[in-house]
C-alpha cells in the first residue's frame, strides 16, 4: 500500500507505508543496476525482470461419489489431493490444500 501520490489517490509517486521508500528506492534496493537478478543483468531501470522463471507442473487425484438412501436422504464424500501433492499456483500467494476428506449427509423433508 502506498500514500497518495502528487495527484491524489491512485496516482503513481506515494510512498510505500511498510518502508517509507519511494519506488525508485525501492528499485534500486531490489534491482540494482549491474546486478544479475534471475538470469537478467540489470542495466537501466526500464530492465524488466521475470518474478518467476520456472512454473513446475503438478497433478492432484481426487475421488467423489454418493448415492441414494431413499427418496428423502442422500450420502455425499469426497476425498481430495489423495497423494498429499505440494501444488501452488503463482496467482494463489498460498500452498494448495493437503490431503482432505469429507462426508455429507442430506436429508430432505
Amino acid at each position: 500500500m502506498t500514500t497518495p501520490g502528487g495527484s491524489g489517490c491512485g496516482s503513481a509517486g506515494g510512498i510505500l507505508v511498510a518502508t517509507g521508500e519511494t519506488q525508485a528506492q525501492v528499485q534500486n534496493r531490489l534491482l540494482p543496476i549491474g546486478a544479475t537478478i534471475n538470469g537478467v543483468l540489470i542495466v537501466n531501470d526500464s530492465t524488466v525482470v521475470p518474478l518467476y522463471t520456472y512454473l513446475p507442473g503438478y497433478g492432484v487425484a481426487n475421488v467423489r461419489g454418493g448415492f441414494t438412501i431413499n427418496e428423502h436422504a442422500n450420502i455425499f464424500w469426497a476425498f481430495e489431493n489423495i497423494f498429499d501433492q505440494k501444488y501452488r499456483n503463482p496467482s494463489w500467494g498460498i500452498d494448495g490444500t493437503g490431503r482432505s476428506f469429507t462426508a455429507q449427509f442430506r436429508f430432505k423433508f
